[in-house]
């Protein structure tokens, strides 16, 4: 059993230099719950559009990770075979 502990920074940081499909197949986990997370800690994520952007050199917005936040700071990936279980803490 592996466990995968990441803080709120780092994870925004992980957002803005990888697409999401990237992210999805590393830590094993569904687009929606991956959503869900960010949502919850209240990371901004890429525009559609975003590595298309990067890609071609044309100019992108990188929204900034809120500061005023309360919610929850880290979430724990734990991969059991071939599951993996999230859990998110203060």
């Amino acid at each position: 059993m592996e466990k995968i502990e990441i803080k709120r920074k780092d994870l925004y940081n992980l957002v803005w230099s990888k697409p999401m499909a990237a992210l999805i197949q590393k830590y094993k986990i569904k687009n929606s719950e991956l959503r869900k997370i960010l949502s919850e800690m209240n990371i901004p994520i890429p525009e559609m559009e975003y590595w298309q952007k990067i890609q071609y050199g044309k100019p992108v917005e990188i929204k900034e990770l809120p500061i005023n936040f309360s919610g929850r700071k880290e979430v724990t990936f734990i991969s059991h075979g071939s599951l993996t279980f999230y859990l998110t803490s203060k």
